[in-house]
């Protein structure tokens, strides 16, 4: 079984330019890992895994390149109970939220747990993680935001909670 999830990773521009906002802590995870999920999948089989690359490739084809901002930094699920830093966009793209919302409905009856979606899609980067309930001491330098990411193709990547592997990458329709 492999754990699968779909995301838009940030380009090299918009890594450095996050780094920049970045202090030093433990808690910041790795820039490689910076992304934007558009959909979690859990553990899929060949089967599911090619089904969601034929859908992936339909969304791809119908989703046009956009940009989406992110605004605003914040802890999840509260500042009670950190358990990691996130960059939220407060007014995602409405195209790109119904072509998230298409794509959960197509691919929900195929997975094994579709209970494990959000009931409401929040565009997001998670930038930190937590490791205890302590929150960790992080530096963020949230007055240089918002961070813009060019949303030009989507990957179905296969995670084994160490390193993330991109399987296949759809470009997103250019106008």
């Amino acid at each position: 079984m492999n754990r699968l999830f779909i995301a838009t990773f940030l380009n090299e521009a918009e890594k450095d330019l996050l780094g920049s906002l970045l202090g030093s802590s433990n808690a910041f995870v790795s820039g490689d890992k910076w992304h934007l999920t558009w959909m979690f999948l859990g553990d899929c089989n060949k089967e599911l895994e090619a089904e969601t690359l034929q859908i992936l490739e339909e969304t791809a084809s119908n989703c046009k390149s956009q940009n989406i901002t992110y605004d605003k930094f914040s802890i999840w699920p509260s500042s009670m109970r950190p358990r990691v830093g996130v960059l939220e966009s407060s007014t995602a793209p409405s195209e790109f939220i119904d072509s998230v919302e298409q794509m959960q409905k197509k691919l929900a009856p195929l997975l094994t747990n579709p209970g494990e979606q959000h009931a409401h899609f929040k565009p997001h980067i998670t930038i930190a993680r937590f490791k205890n309930k302590s929150n960790d001491e992080i530096q963020f330098k949230s007055e240089n935001l918002p961070l813009i990411q060019a949303l030009n193709e989507v990957a179905l990547v296969k995670s084994d909670f160490k390193s993330y592997k991109i399987i296949e990458k759809f470009s997103l329709r250019q106008e």
